[in-house]
């Protein structure tokens, strides 16, 4: 079941595509604070 793990892979590649660009966002606000 090869698909599955293929599925399982777009999963994680979304999460961690998302939690890059919060911590991007989080990272150049913080740098405008200053």
């Amino acid at each position: 079941m090869w698909w599955k793990y293929l599925c399982f892979g777009d999963f994680i590649f979304r999460i961690a595509a998302k939690g890059f660009l919060l911590n991007r966002n989080k990272f150049l606000s913080g740098q405008s604070n200053y």
